[in-house]
């Protein structure tokens, strides 16, 4: 998930990171029926297991990949835990102050504020690091291995945007 685009350009970036996966054959151009495009036949590339064999059968079945334009929050199935920026004590939002500042943010405003407990920093729910995304431009990858950090450093590059990786779906 990219964290940085704006929203006024999303659409701009999003169009080009789609046509970057086209041309790397990460993704193949077609839509499925649920809007998603198939894994292409440079898919193991993006991933960390590329070079290494499925303990099973020495392959790995890819599934979809779908582009999401718009504000979004991206969850993990790991949970949602935010590290203080300050002094990277680990909050488990789960009170009404966080989830506040995440309806907030999804409603189109500027994120509320959560407090660490430890330190008493505040600063809004974006700043802090998570293991939720929240942002105007992601992919969601379906059924695919880990994500390698050169391709997320080349999405990275290519959408001059910081990017999170999220390890679930979407809110």
């Amino acid at each position: 998930m990219c964290i940085d685009v704006p929203s006024q350009t999303a659409a701009e970036v999003g169009e080009r990171l789609r046509q970057w996966l086209f041309q790397e054959e990460v993704l193949t151009p077609s839509l499925d029926a649920e809007g998603a495009y198939p894994a292409g036949p440079r898919a193991p590339e993006a991933t960390s297991c590329f070079g290494h064999e499925s303990p099973v059968d020495g392959q790995h079945e890819f599934g979809t990949a779908k582009l999401i334009v718009g504000r979004n929050i991206y969850w993990s199935e790991w949970g949602h835990n935010l590290y203080c920026p300050h002094c990277e004590y680990t909050v488990e939002p789960e009170d009404d102050e966080a989830l506040e500042a995440m309806a907030q943010w999804q409603r189109g405003e500027p994120a509320g504020e959560v407090g660490c407990p430890e330190c008493g920093l505040r600063k809004p729910l974006t700043d802090w690091d998570s293991d939720w995304g929240y942002g105007n431009l992601g992919i969601e990858f379906w059924n695919w291995p880990a994500l390698a950090y050169s391709f997320v450093h080349r999405v990275r590059r290519l959408t001059d945007s910081r990017v999170t990786v999220a390890h679930g779906g979407r809110g």
